[in-house]
């Protein structure tokens, strides 16, 4: 298995089920899935991610877009964003955070695997 940690910041359920199963097909180690902000920040920093994985809707009082904030602010990561939103307004309030990616559900795959080995490639 990789030595890469991907933490999964999901809140449907059948959806982080999904990307845990195919990142774990993947060979990489996976965090979570959670589907809250402050969980995801509490993992990331006892963690240290390489990717996490961030959908922009999730429980509690925070988006995906605050956490993400939140979690830059503690650790380095990258961040990938994997959301329902294809509206301009909040893709630009995510690329604010400079974000590895921005995907729009339904994900396709292939393209989600290119994007992480990027991403771990130049890190």
């Amino acid at each position: 298995m990789s030595h890469f940690k991907i933490l999964i910041v999901e809140d449907e359920i059948l959806t982080a089920r999904m990307l845990q199963r195919k990142v774990e097909k993947m060979n990489y180690h996976v965090l979570g899935p959670v589907a809250s902000g402050d969980k995801a920040l509490s993992i990331a920093i006892e963690e240290n991610p390489s990717i996490v994985l961030m959908d922009i809707n999730l429980l509690g009082k925070k988006d995906g877009i605050n956490s993400a904030k939140d979690i830059c602010a503690n650790i380095s990561t990258n961040i990938i964003f994997i959301t329902g939103y294809d509206d301009k307004e909040l893709k630009m309030k995510a690329m604010d955070i400079e974000p590895a990616g921005y995907l729009v559900k339904p994900v396709n795959i292939n393209q989600l695997f290119k994007l992480i080995s990027k991403t771990l490639t130049v890190k």
